[in-house]
């Protein structure tokens, strides 16, 4: 199953600046839930307590600058995607995509923005034009309609 949500997404990694995600292969997709659902012993840290990790949740990938993982609930209707803040104790989700469909179409958004922008020379170079950035950010809000659009503004830079 794992395999199925990179392959639905149709990206391994990508850079924009210094945003960058990377998404697990089906071989790295068990080691991709240690410090998450699992500590690094390999021990369970799913629980059903206010900010402990959900049963129902998969990490697909992480954001590279930070660690902060990628995730769908797969309880939930059309799989959601998630994040939450690495390090902090507790995992506090929020929404970065309505479903995993609409996620893969917001990455395809800021893929095509970032070709020629992959890392913050080239960016710096070649900076994204505020119309463009308005474009992808209303694309994605359209995609996207009950998400707040911060986590989209990081990954472009807006912030």
């Amino acid at each position: 199953m794992s395999d199925s949500y990179r392959l639905l997404l149709g990206l391994t990694s990508f850079s924009l600046g210094s945003s960058g995600f990377r998404f697990f292969h089906e071989s790295e997709f068990a080691n991709g839930q240690r410090g998450y659902a699992r500590g690094a012993d390999g021990e369970s840290l799913v629980g059903n307590d206010d900010g402990d990790w959900k049963p129902n949740w998969q990490v697909i990938g992480y954001e590279e600058a930070c660690g902060d993982p990628i995730f769908v609930d797969t309880a939930s209707k059309g799989l959601p995607v998630f994040t939450a803040m690495h390090g902090t104790g507790e995992w506090t989700p929020k929404l970065i995509a309505d479903t995993l469909d609409s996620f893969k179409q917001s990455l395809h958004v800021i893929a095509e923005i970032a070709v020629g922008r992959e890392n913050p020379v080239k960016l710096e170079a070649n900076p994204i034009d505020d119309s463009v950035r308005k474009e992808a950010l209303e694309r994605i809000r359209i995609l996207n309609p009950g998400v707040d659009p911060e986590f989209w503004e990081l990954a472009m830079g807006t912030y």
